[in-house]
Protein backbone atom coordinates (compact mmCIF):
# COMPACT_ATOMS: atom_id res chain seq x y z
CA UNK A 1 0.00 0.00 0.00
CA UNK A 2 2.77 2.42 0.95
CA UNK A 3 4.68 1.53 -2.21
CA UNK A 4 1.61 2.34 -4.29
CA UNK A 5 1.14 5.69 -2.51
CA UNK A 6 4.82 6.51 -3.06
CA UNK A 7 4.52 5.69 -6.76
CA UNK A 8 1.40 7.87 -7.04
CA UNK A 9 3.24 10.79 -5.41
CA UNK A 10 6.15 10.40 -7.85
CA UNK A 11 3.79 10.36 -10.82
CA UNK A 12 1.89 13.34 -9.38
CA UNK A 13 5.02 15.51 -9.15
CA UNK A 14 6.26 14.54 -12.61
CA UNK A 15 2.77 14.88 -14.07
CA UNK A 16 2.34 18.34 -12.53
CA UNK A 17 5.66 19.53 -13.95
CA UNK A 18 4.80 18.07 -17.36
CA UNK A 19 1.45 19.91 -17.40
CA UNK A 20 3.15 23.20 -16.44
CA UNK A 21 5.72 22.75 -19.20
CA UNK A 22 3.04 21.82 -21.72
CA UNK A 23 0.99 24.98 -21.10
CA UNK A 24 4.05 27.24 -20.99
CA UNK A 25 5.30 25.86 -24.30
CA UNK A 26 1.80 26.24 -25.73
CA UNK A 27 1.88 29.94 -24.78
CA UNK A 28 5.31 30.21 -26.39
CA UNK A 29 4.08 28.61 -29.64
CA UNK A 30 1.00 30.85 -29.71
CA UNK A 31 3.19 33.93 -29.15
CA UNK A 32 5.40 32.92 -32.07
CA UNK A 33 2.30 33.04 -34.30
CA UNK A 34 0.92 36.41 -33.10
CA UNK A 35 1.94 38.84 -35.81
CA UNK A 36 2.72 42.52 -35.22
CA UNK A 37 -0.17 44.24 -37.08
CA UNK A 38 1.87 46.83 -38.99
CA UNK A 39 4.56 44.40 -40.19
CA UNK A 40 4.01 43.14 -43.73
CA UNK A 41 4.98 39.48 -44.09
CA UNK A 42 6.61 38.77 -47.42
CA UNK A 43 5.10 35.86 -49.34
CA UNK A 44 8.54 34.97 -50.67
CA UNK A 45 10.93 34.92 -47.74
CA UNK A 46 14.31 36.40 -48.60
CA UNK A 47 17.03 33.76 -48.31
CA UNK A 48 19.10 34.31 -45.19
CA UNK A 49 22.74 33.49 -44.72
CA UNK A 50 22.96 29.81 -43.78
CA UNK A 51 24.29 30.32 -40.25
CA UNK A 52 21.83 33.10 -39.40
CA UNK A 53 18.95 30.95 -40.61
CA UNK A 54 20.12 27.89 -38.73
CA UNK A 55 20.75 29.74 -35.47
CA UNK A 56 17.34 31.33 -35.84
CA UNK A 57 15.71 27.90 -36.09
CA UNK A 58 17.44 26.70 -32.92
CA UNK A 59 16.89 29.85 -30.83
CA UNK A 60 13.41 30.63 -32.14
CA UNK A 61 14.42 33.75 -34.06
CA UNK A 62 12.09 34.27 -37.03
CA UNK A 63 11.74 37.93 -37.97
CA UNK A 64 10.30 36.98 -41.37
CA UNK A 65 7.07 36.01 -39.58
CA UNK A 66 6.81 39.43 -37.91
CA UNK A 67 5.65 37.88 -34.62
CA UNK A 68 6.01 39.41 -31.16
CA UNK A 69 8.41 36.57 -30.20
CA UNK A 70 10.48 37.04 -33.37
CA UNK A 71 13.78 37.45 -31.48
CA UNK A 72 13.36 34.13 -29.67
CA UNK A 73 15.72 33.32 -26.80
CA UNK A 74 18.88 34.43 -28.61
CA UNK A 75 19.52 37.61 -26.56
CA UNK A 76 18.93 35.76 -23.30
CA UNK A 77 21.19 32.83 -24.19
CA UNK A 78 23.98 35.17 -25.32
CA UNK A 79 23.75 37.15 -22.07
CA UNK A 80 23.73 34.06 -19.86
CA UNK A 81 26.81 32.66 -21.56
CA UNK A 82 28.75 35.90 -21.16
CA UNK A 83 27.69 36.33 -17.54
CA UNK A 84 28.71 32.78 -16.67
CA UNK A 85 32.13 33.33 -18.17
CA UNK A 86 32.53 36.70 -16.42
CA UNK A 87 31.31 35.15 -13.15
CA UNK A 88 33.94 32.42 -13.43
CA UNK A 89 36.65 35.09 -13.75
CA UNK A 90 35.50 36.79 -10.54
CA UNK A 91 35.25 33.41 -8.82
CA UNK A 92 38.87 32.67 -9.64
CA UNK A 93 39.77 35.95 -7.93
CA UNK A 94 37.84 34.82 -4.83
CA UNK A 95 35.26 37.56 -5.21
CA UNK A 96 31.71 36.67 -4.26
CA UNK A 97 28.88 37.82 -6.53
CA UNK A 98 25.29 37.31 -5.39
CA UNK A 99 22.85 35.42 -7.61
CA UNK A 100 20.37 38.30 -7.62
CA UNK A 101 23.07 40.76 -8.75
CA UNK A 102 24.17 38.42 -11.54
CA UNK A 103 20.55 38.07 -12.66
CA UNK A 104 20.08 41.86 -12.81
CA UNK A 105 23.28 42.27 -14.81
CA UNK A 106 22.22 39.43 -17.12
CA UNK A 107 18.83 41.05 -17.76
CA UNK A 108 20.51 44.40 -18.39
CA UNK A 109 22.88 42.85 -20.89
CA UNK A 110 19.92 41.01 -22.46
CA UNK A 111 18.26 44.39 -22.98
CA UNK A 112 21.35 45.67 -24.79
CA UNK A 113 21.67 42.57 -27.01
CA UNK A 114 17.93 42.50 -27.75
CA UNK A 115 17.99 46.21 -28.67
CA UNK A 116 20.83 45.68 -31.16
CA UNK A 117 19.21 42.62 -32.72
CA UNK A 118 15.79 44.27 -32.88
CA UNK A 119 17.21 47.41 -34.52
CA UNK A 120 19.04 45.34 -37.14
CA UNK A 121 16.01 43.16 -37.92
CA UNK A 122 13.52 46.06 -38.02
CA UNK A 123 15.71 47.64 -40.67
CA UNK A 124 14.97 44.60 -42.87
CA UNK A 125 11.22 44.55 -42.20
CA UNK A 126 8.52 45.99 -44.44
CA UNK A 127 6.56 48.29 -42.10
CA UNK A 128 3.21 49.95 -42.79
CA UNK A 129 3.10 53.66 -41.98
CA UNK A 130 0.46 54.30 -39.34
CA UNK A 131 -1.56 57.45 -39.93
CA UNK A 132 -1.96 58.11 -36.20
CA UNK A 133 1.79 58.20 -35.62
CA UNK A 134 4.74 59.95 -37.24
CA UNK A 135 6.67 57.71 -39.63
CA UNK A 136 9.85 57.71 -37.53
CA UNK A 137 7.99 56.29 -34.51
CA UNK A 138 6.85 53.09 -36.26
CA UNK A 139 10.32 51.46 -36.29
CA UNK A 140 10.92 52.60 -32.69
CA UNK A 141 7.67 51.03 -31.51
CA UNK A 142 8.46 47.85 -33.46
CA UNK A 143 11.83 47.60 -31.72
CA UNK A 144 10.11 48.03 -28.34
CA UNK A 145 7.56 45.31 -29.17
CA UNK A 146 10.32 42.86 -30.15
CA UNK A 147 12.29 43.63 -26.97
CA UNK A 148 9.14 43.17 -24.87
CA UNK A 149 8.44 39.85 -26.57
CA UNK A 150 11.99 38.73 -25.83
CA UNK A 151 11.49 39.43 -22.11
CA UNK A 152 8.18 37.54 -22.12
CA UNK A 153 10.10 34.56 -23.51
CA UNK A 154 12.59 34.97 -20.63
CA UNK A 155 9.70 34.88 -18.15
CA UNK A 156 8.35 31.69 -19.77
CA UNK A 157 11.79 30.07 -19.61
CA UNK A 158 12.44 31.02 -15.97
CA UNK A 159 8.96 29.87 -14.92
CA UNK A 160 9.51 26.54 -16.63
CA UNK A 161 12.92 26.21 -14.96
CA UNK A 162 11.36 26.58 -11.50
CA UNK A 163 8.05 24.77 -11.98
CA UNK A 164 8.33 22.59 -15.07
CA UNK A 165 10.62 20.13 -16.83
CA UNK A 166 13.82 20.74 -18.81
CA UNK A 167 14.18 24.41 -17.87
CA UNK A 168 15.28 26.70 -20.71
CA UNK A 169 16.09 23.67 -22.86
CA UNK A 170 12.34 23.11 -23.32
CA UNK A 171 12.20 26.28 -25.45
CA UNK A 172 15.10 25.05 -27.58
CA UNK A 173 13.41 21.65 -27.90
CA UNK A 174 10.21 23.32 -29.15
CA UNK A 175 12.21 25.38 -31.65
CA UNK A 176 14.00 22.30 -32.98
CA UNK A 177 10.86 20.15 -33.25
CA UNK A 178 8.73 22.87 -34.88
CA UNK A 179 11.44 23.51 -37.47
CA UNK A 180 12.36 19.85 -37.99
CA UNK A 181 9.43 19.02 -40.26
CA UNK A 182 10.04 22.11 -42.40
CA UNK A 183 13.72 21.25 -42.70
CA UNK A 184 12.99 17.68 -43.80
CA UNK A 185 10.45 18.88 -46.38
CA UNK A 186 12.90 21.48 -47.68
CA UNK A 187 15.59 18.81 -47.95
CA UNK A 188 13.35 16.48 -49.99
CA UNK A 189 12.73 19.33 -52.46
CA UNK A 190 16.42 19.96 -53.10
CA UNK A 191 17.92 19.48 -56.56
CA UNK A 192 19.39 16.03 -55.99
CA UNK A 193 15.91 14.58 -55.38
CA UNK A 194 14.46 15.81 -58.68
CA UNK A 195 15.28 12.49 -60.44
CA UNK A 196 16.63 10.20 -57.72
CA UNK A 197 18.49 7.01 -58.58
CA UNK A 198 20.14 4.30 -56.47
CA UNK A 199 23.33 6.34 -56.06
CA UNK A 200 21.34 9.38 -54.87
CA UNK A 201 19.40 7.32 -52.34
CA UNK A 202 22.61 5.82 -50.96
CA UNK A 203 24.61 9.09 -50.82
CA UNK A 204 21.84 11.43 -49.68
CA UNK A 205 19.52 9.05 -47.85
CA UNK A 206 21.07 5.90 -46.39
CA UNK A 207 24.57 7.26 -45.66
CA UNK A 208 23.32 10.42 -43.84
CA UNK A 209 20.84 8.30 -41.91
CA UNK A 210 23.63 6.00 -40.69
CA UNK A 211 25.79 9.03 -39.84
CA UNK A 212 22.97 10.57 -37.78
CA UNK A 213 22.43 7.25 -36.00
CA UNK A 214 26.16 7.08 -35.21
CA UNK A 215 26.02 10.64 -33.82
CA UNK A 216 23.13 9.74 -31.52
CA UNK A 217 24.97 6.64 -30.25
CA UNK A 218 28.31 8.41 -29.73
CA UNK A 219 26.68 11.43 -28.05
CA UNK A 220 24.75 9.12 -25.72
CA UNK A 221 27.93 7.20 -24.84
CA UNK A 222 29.79 10.42 -24.05
CA UNK A 223 26.88 11.71 -21.96
CA UNK A 224 26.57 8.48 -19.97
CA UNK A 225 30.26 7.59 -19.61
CA UNK A 226 32.24 8.96 -16.67
CA UNK A 227 35.68 8.98 -15.12
CA UNK A 228 35.58 7.74 -11.53
CA UNK A 229 38.19 9.00 -9.07
CA UNK A 230 38.43 6.97 -5.80
CA UNK A 231 37.65 9.15 -2.78
CA UNK A 232 38.66 8.56 0.84
CA UNK A 233 36.04 9.88 3.28
CA UNK A 234 37.10 10.10 6.90
CA UNK A 235 33.52 9.73 8.17
CA UNK A 236 32.98 6.37 6.45
CA UNK A 237 34.78 3.41 7.99
CA UNK A 238 32.93 0.37 6.67
CA UNK A 239 32.46 -1.70 3.54
CA UNK A 240 30.81 1.26 1.77
CA UNK A 241 34.05 3.26 1.78
CA UNK A 242 35.41 1.38 -1.22
CA UNK A 243 32.41 2.54 -3.30
CA UNK A 244 33.13 6.26 -2.77
CA UNK A 245 34.30 8.13 -5.82
CA UNK A 246 34.01 11.40 -7.75
CA UNK A 247 32.36 11.02 -11.14
CA UNK A 248 33.40 13.33 -13.99
CA UNK A 249 31.37 12.94 -17.18
CA UNK A 250 33.30 12.23 -20.33
CA UNK A 251 31.24 15.09 -21.74
CA UNK A 252 31.55 17.59 -18.82
CA UNK A 253 29.91 20.56 -20.55
CA UNK A 254 27.24 18.50 -22.27
CA UNK A 255 26.19 19.27 -25.84
CA UNK A 256 25.36 22.94 -25.34
CA UNK A 257 28.77 24.30 -26.51
CA UNK A 258 27.76 23.33 -30.05
CA UNK A 259 24.81 25.72 -29.83
CA UNK A 260 26.52 28.34 -27.66
CA UNK A 261 29.35 28.56 -30.20
CA UNK A 262 26.80 29.50 -32.84
CA UNK A 263 25.39 32.18 -30.54
CA UNK A 264 28.84 33.65 -29.98
CA UNK A 265 29.52 33.38 -33.69
CA UNK A 266 26.49 35.57 -34.37
CA UNK A 267 27.71 38.48 -32.20
CA UNK A 268 30.17 39.81 -34.84
CA UNK A 269 27.54 39.06 -37.50
CA UNK A 270 25.02 41.41 -35.87
CA UNK A 271 27.67 44.05 -35.16
CA UNK A 272 28.70 44.07 -38.83
CA UNK A 273 25.05 44.13 -39.95
CA UNK A 274 24.43 47.10 -37.64
CA UNK A 275 27.47 48.98 -38.94
CA UNK A 276 26.43 48.39 -42.55
CA UNK A 277 22.96 49.71 -41.72
CA UNK A 278 24.61 52.92 -40.43
CA UNK A 279 27.47 53.51 -42.90
CA UNK A 280 26.38 51.43 -45.87
CA UNK A 281 27.93 48.37 -47.50
CA UNK A 282 31.56 49.35 -47.13
CA UNK A 283 33.89 46.87 -48.93
CA UNK A 284 35.87 45.90 -45.84
CA UNK A 285 32.65 45.30 -43.87
CA UNK A 286 31.30 43.10 -46.65
CA UNK A 287 34.56 41.13 -46.74
CA UNK A 288 34.50 40.71 -42.95
CA UNK A 289 30.85 39.60 -42.95
CA UNK A 290 31.69 36.79 -45.39
CA UNK A 291 34.21 35.36 -42.92
CA UNK A 292 31.61 34.75 -40.19
CA UNK A 293 29.64 32.24 -42.23
CA UNK A 294 29.58 28.47 -42.56
CA UNK A 295 30.11 28.40 -46.31
CA UNK A 296 33.89 28.90 -46.13
CA UNK A 297 36.80 27.10 -44.47
CA UNK A 298 37.81 30.07 -42.32
CA UNK A 299 34.32 30.55 -40.91
CA UNK A 300 33.92 26.85 -40.08
CA UNK A 301 37.34 26.78 -38.41
CA UNK A 302 36.52 29.85 -36.28
CA UNK A 303 33.20 28.26 -35.27
CA UNK A 304 34.85 24.97 -34.26
CA UNK A 305 37.61 26.80 -32.37
CA UNK A 306 34.90 28.74 -30.48
CA UNK A 307 33.17 25.45 -29.60
CA UNK A 308 36.46 24.06 -28.24
CA UNK A 309 37.03 27.12 -26.04
CA UNK A 310 33.47 27.01 -24.72
CA UNK A 311 33.72 23.28 -23.98
CA UNK A 312 36.87 23.88 -21.95
CA UNK A 313 35.45 26.96 -20.21
CA UNK A 314 32.09 25.46 -19.26
CA UNK A 315 33.71 22.21 -18.10
CA UNK A 316 35.69 24.15 -15.49
CA UNK A 317 32.68 26.29 -14.56
CA UNK A 318 30.31 23.36 -14.05
CA UNK A 319 32.77 21.22 -12.08
CA UNK A 320 34.98 23.98 -10.53
CA UNK A 321 38.13 22.11 -9.37
CA UNK A 322 39.18 24.99 -7.09
CA UNK A 323 35.96 24.82 -5.08
CA UNK A 324 36.03 21.01 -4.94
CA UNK A 325 39.63 20.97 -3.66
CA UNK A 326 38.70 23.57 -1.03
CA UNK A 327 35.69 21.53 0.16
CA UNK A 328 37.80 18.37 0.42
CA UNK A 329 40.40 20.17 2.49
CA UNK A 330 37.81 21.59 4.88
CA UNK A 331 36.00 18.25 5.31
CA UNK A 332 39.16 16.15 5.56
CA UNK A 333 38.26 14.01 2.55
CA UNK A 334 40.81 13.41 -0.19
CA UNK A 335 41.29 11.73 -3.54
CA UNK A 336 43.20 8.48 -3.18
CA UNK A 337 46.93 9.06 -3.61
CA UNK A 338 46.66 12.87 -3.82
CA UNK A 339 47.57 15.39 -1.14
CA UNK A 340 44.80 17.85 -0.17
CA UNK A 341 45.01 21.38 -1.52
CA UNK A 342 46.99 22.40 -4.59
CA UNK A 343 47.91 18.86 -5.66
CA UNK A 344 44.26 17.81 -5.62
CA UNK A 345 43.28 20.94 -7.53
CA UNK A 346 45.88 20.30 -10.24
CA UNK A 347 44.85 16.66 -10.50
CA UNK A 348 41.16 17.57 -10.90
CA UNK A 349 42.05 20.14 -13.55
CA UNK A 350 44.03 17.52 -15.47
CA UNK A 351 41.08 15.10 -15.32
CA UNK A 352 38.64 17.77 -16.50
CA UNK A 353 41.07 18.71 -19.27
CA UNK A 354 41.31 15.05 -20.32
CA UNK A 355 37.52 14.68 -20.58
CA UNK A 356 36.81 18.08 -22.14
CA UNK A 357 39.43 17.57 -24.86
CA UNK A 358 37.87 14.29 -25.93
CA UNK A 359 34.39 15.78 -25.75
CA UNK A 360 35.45 18.76 -27.88
CA UNK A 361 37.18 16.46 -30.37
CA UNK A 362 34.08 14.28 -30.71
CA UNK A 363 31.73 17.22 -31.25
CA UNK A 364 34.06 19.07 -33.61
CA UNK A 365 34.65 15.99 -35.78
CA UNK A 366 30.97 15.01 -36.02
CA UNK A 367 29.87 18.60 -36.71
CA UNK A 368 32.87 19.92 -38.63
CA UNK A 369 33.37 17.05 -41.08
CA UNK A 370 29.99 17.54 -42.88
CA UNK A 371 30.50 21.33 -42.95
CA UNK A 372 33.94 21.02 -44.57
CA UNK A 373 32.52 18.52 -47.08
CA UNK A 374 29.71 20.94 -47.97
CA UNK A 375 32.28 23.65 -48.79
CA UNK A 376 34.43 21.20 -50.73
CA UNK A 377 31.45 20.06 -52.84
CA UNK A 378 30.00 23.60 -53.02
CA UNK A 379 26.61 22.32 -51.82
CA UNK A 380 24.24 24.47 -49.78
CA UNK A 381 22.08 21.72 -48.28
CA UNK A 382 20.35 21.37 -44.93
CA UNK A 383 21.81 17.86 -44.82
CA UNK A 384 25.22 19.10 -43.70
CA UNK A 385 23.82 20.97 -40.67
CA UNK A 386 21.78 18.01 -39.45
CA UNK A 387 24.61 16.73 -37.17
CA UNK A 388 24.50 19.96 -35.12
CA UNK A 389 20.76 19.58 -34.66
CA UNK A 390 21.02 15.92 -33.67
CA UNK A 391 23.78 16.53 -31.10
CA UNK A 392 21.75 19.29 -29.44
CA UNK A 393 18.50 17.30 -29.63
CA UNK A 394 20.09 14.15 -28.19
CA UNK A 395 21.65 16.11 -25.33
CA UNK A 396 18.35 17.79 -24.43
CA UNK A 397 16.39 14.52 -24.47
CA UNK A 398 19.01 12.78 -22.31
CA UNK A 399 18.92 15.66 -19.81
CA UNK A 400 15.11 15.48 -19.63
CA UNK A 401 15.25 11.73 -18.98
CA UNK A 402 17.89 12.30 -16.30
CA UNK A 403 15.75 14.99 -14.66
CA UNK A 404 12.75 12.65 -14.56
CA UNK A 405 14.97 9.95 -13.03
CA UNK A 406 16.16 12.38 -10.34
CA UNK A 407 12.59 13.45 -9.55
CA UNK A 408 11.59 9.82 -9.10
CA UNK A 409 14.57 9.15 -6.84
CA UNK A 410 14.04 12.31 -4.78
CA UNK A 411 10.70 11.05 -3.51
CA UNK A 412 12.39 7.96 -2.09
CA UNK A 413 14.61 10.15 0.12
CA UNK A 414 11.96 12.69 1.14
CA UNK A 415 11.04 10.91 4.43
CA UNK A 416 14.66 11.33 5.55
CA UNK A 417 14.92 15.04 4.67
Amino acid sequence: MKEREGLEKKNHVIGHKFVVTFFLMLIYIIGRNIQIPWVVVEEEVVHQEALAEYVGNILGKDTSSGSIFALGIGPWVTSMILMQLIGSVFKERTRVISTSFMRRITLLFTLVVASIQAAVEVGKMNLVNLTVLPDFLVPVITVMVLIGGSFIVIFIGETNASKGLAGTSALILVNILTGFRASILAYTKEEQWANPDTRTVLLFGVLPGLYVLAIIIVTTLFEKSEMRLPLNRIMIRNDLSKDNYIAIKLNPAGTMPVMFAMTFFMIPYYLIEGLMALVGEVPWLLATSKVFRLDNYIGITIYLFTAILLTKGFSNILIDPSNMAKEFRESGDCIAGKRPGEETKKFLKSCIRYCSRRSAAMQCITVGLPLYISVLLQMDSKLFKMPMTMIILTGIILNILEEIKVLKGFKDYKPFL
